[in-house]
Parts: structure tokens; C-alpha cells; sequence
């Protein structure tokens, strides 16, 4: 058994979860959403939804929204490595594009500019 049917079955522990990642706590930063919300999401509500994800090893996963956000469900991507499980980001449902699938429209030298100055804002 994988860790996601650990998790999906519930008998996930923390010490499986992995919450060291800089984008997910810019992510709850910004949604204004607390990490212990995320972790007992994960570890004692079952997810209203399961889809795989669009990368490889990659699931998204939809929980109700916290008490007092204007919308109704959050989505948590995770990746499914061997041992653990990697939660990569946090989306509210109007959130349906990323920046990345909204910079590829762009024109290159306009990516390159926000590519430097994401990588600057997000870890800096």
C-alpha cells in the first residue's frame, strides 16, 4: 500500500507528511489559512474529492473550506513519494489557473522578468 491509500484510508501518521516546502507557506500566507488546519485535514477528515494530478505521482485533494472564507472548498496538492507524502500547494477554487498556466501566454522576456522576481518574493 502507497502512502496515498495510507491517506486516503486514514491511517496516515504525521511523521509521514511533509509540510517543508516554501511555496505552500506563501500559499496559506496568502489564503490566510492555518498549517494545523491543513495537517488535520489531511490526517482526520476524509477529502471530498480525489483527482489525479496533472504531474506524475501527483494527487489533488478538495476539503471543505475553513470557517469564514467566501468560498466552499479548498484544494491541496500532494505528491506521493515511497516513504511519505510531499504537500506541495494550497488552492481556493477560484484560483483555477496557476501562474504558470497563465505565463504561457506571455512573451518569453516577460516570463523571464516574473520568473526572477517569484523566485525572489516566494523564498526571500
Amino acid at each position: 500500500m502507497n502512502c496515498i491509500d495510507e491517506l486516503l484510508f486514514g491511517s496516515i501518521t504525521r511523521e509521514k507528511l511533509n509540510f517543508n516546502n516554501c511555496h505552500l507557506n506563501f500559499r496559506l500566507k496568502q489564503n490566510r489559512i492555518s498549517l494545523e488546519f491543513i495537517e488535520n485535514s489531511l490526517l482526520n477528515v476524509e477529502p471530498i474529492d480525489c483527482l489525479p494530478g496533472k504531474k506524475k505521482n501527483s494527487y489533488e485533494l478538495f476539503y471543505d473550506a475553513p470557517e469564514g472564507k467566501s468560498y466552499d472548498s479548498i484544494k491541496i496538492v500532494v505528491y506521493d513519494c515511497s516513504t511519505h507524502i510531499n504537500v506541495s500547494t494550497v488552492m481556493s477554487p477560484n484560483e483555477a489557473k496557476s501562474s504558470r498556466h497563465k505565463n504561457s501566454e506571455k512573451p518569453n522576456d516577460l516570463k523571464r522578468k516574473d520568473k526572477v522576481v517569484g523566485k525572489a518574493f516566494y523564498c526571500g
